[in-house]
C-alpha cells in the first residue's frame, strides 16, 4: 500500500476514533475514490467496514443532530475545540 493511501485511512481511524462522522464524510467525498481505484483488497475491506459504520452513524446524526456522536472527550475533539474557540480554525 502506498504511503498516500495508508495516510488517507489513518485519517479516516482517526475520525472513527473521535467519533467523528462529519469528518469521515468529508473524506470519503475526497478521498473514497482515490482509496477504491488503488488500494489493496485488504485496505479495501477495512474501507468498506468504515463505510458501514458510517452509514449507520450518519442515519443517526441525520436523525439527532450533527455531531451528535463525537466524543467531546476525545484528546483530539479538545484540541479542535480550544482552536475553535480563539478562532483559529472555522
Amino acid at each position: 500500500m502506498t504511503l498516500a493511501i495508508e495516510s488517507r485511512i489513518e485519517a479516516m481511524r482517526h475520525c472513527i476514533e473521535r467519533r467523528d462522522y462529519e469528518g469521515l464524510r468529508a473524506h470519503v467525498t475526497y478521498n473514497g475514490r482515490i482509496i477504491a481505484e488503488n488500494a489493496t483488497e485488504e485496505v479495501l475491506r477495512e474501507f468498506a467496514s468504515m463505510m458501514i459504520e458510517a452509514t449507520h452513524a450518519w442515519k443517526y446524526e441525520n436523525d439527532h443532530g450533527r455531531g451528535a456522536l463525537l466524543d467531546a472527550c476525545h484528546p483530539s475533539n479538545i484540541e479542535w475545540a480550544k482552536l475553535r474557540a480563539t478562532g483559529a480554525v472555522l
